[in-house]
């Protein structure tokens, strides 16, 4: 009777610390979202107290000194999560490469996501932290592998389209990157970071003009632009041709200057949508974004989405005229449901 007794107290005291162990948690969380990173790190220290290997606590603790860019004591408590085995490897991992990575230690956070990639090959985030790590040292070919991976799983995670079309436009891939913004705001359309990528796909798209003295245009096209993507030399040049015939038609009139920039996208992806050639439709910007902004095309939404892509950009009159088409942007939503 005594021993049972004994064992129904052991068994109630246990569960009372493991709910003091969980509230503490819930609270560094909380705390956590707030954006209050060192009273989060306390709650979990006070869980760890009560349990010093509670792994739900250490990853916590890891991911809010990882924020709060406390390296060191965040590769001490994602070290300690990694000497158990548990359904929170990966995510130690990432803390741990990630916290490496700002300190500079670039061999020691490529290897800890390559463990990461060990556990889950599909891990969008993973491929994206050690693409951004590999760019970083300027091994942009690795990095543009990784980022690839990135997108085949990344079920709308929109950061590795903007981060391979950064690295194809420093390269002077000037196709894939004009395709791989477009897709990125087509994921992302209301961040500081669509209004920088709007503005690069405006610079894209007038890149291949200059003007001439006596007001002509010429078109230049970088015949040794690299081709291991895809030979986009004939769409480069159509795309400059666009852009010139829309230069022709420059006004003073702001509802005629916004008309000829979508006019010069919309056109260029009309010109895209007619071409056949299979080895440019099997390249990697082709299917994952080049088609995509062809089939808005051909369901007659494309040209509303310039308009979106003007109003990232700052185009005088492009956010009056999405706010007196609501319906067509609406009618454009329901398209990209089906991309």
């Amino acid at each position: 009777m005594k021993i049972t007794s004994m064992l129904l107290l052991i068994l109630i005291a246990s569960g009372a610390m493991a709910s003091e162990v969980d509230e503490y948690i819930n609270e560094g969380i909380k705390l956590h979202d707030e954006g209050s990173y060192d009273k989060a790190a306390q709650q979990y220290k006070k869980a760890l107290e009560l349990e010093p290997n509670n792994l739900p606590a250490l990853y916590e603790l890891a991911f809010s000194y990882m924020v709060s860019k406390k390296n060191e004591e965040c590769i001490e408590a994602a070290k300690k999560g990694l000497s158990f085995e548990s359904s929170l490897q990966k995510k130690f991992t990432v803390a741990l490469g990630s916290c490496y990575s700002q300190l500079g230690k670039t061999a020691e956070a490529i290897q800890s996501f390559e463990e990461g990639l060990n556990v889950d090959p599909t891990d969008s985030h993973l491929h994206l932290n050690i693409a951004v790590t590999f760019s970083n040292i300027r091994q942009d070919k690795k990095a543009i592998a990784h980022l690839k991976e990135a997108i085949k799983y990344s079920n709308g995670y929109s950061s590795p389209y903007y981060f391979i079309a950064e690295i194809y436009r420093s390269e002077n891939y000037r196709i894939p990157a004009l395709y791989f913004y477009m897709q990125f705001v087509l994921l992302e359309p209301n961040t500081r970071r669509s209004q920088d990528a709007a503005k690069k796909i405006y610079a894209l798209l007038y890149q291949g003009l200059k003007q001439k003295e006596n007001g002509g245009m010429d078109i230049v096209v970088n015949p040794n632009s690299p081709k291991d993507e895809g030979d986009y030399t004939a769409i480069e040049l159509a795309l400059s041709v666009a852009a010139a015939a829309s230069i022709a038609e420059k006004s003073k009139d702001s509802k005629v200057d916004l008309a000829r920039h979508t006019e010069a996208l919309t056109s260029f992806i009309q010109i895209c949508s007619e071409i056949e050639d299979k080895n440019l439709e099997a390249t990697f910007t082709w299917q994952y974004a080049a088609k995509n902004m062809i089939a808005l095309q051909n369901s007659g939404n494309f040209k509303t989405y310039s308009y979106i892509l003007a109003a990232r950009a700052g185009i005088q009159g492009a956010a009056s005229w999405l706010d007196e088409n609501q319906e067509k942007i609406k009618k454009m939503s329901n398209a990209i449901q089906s991309l």
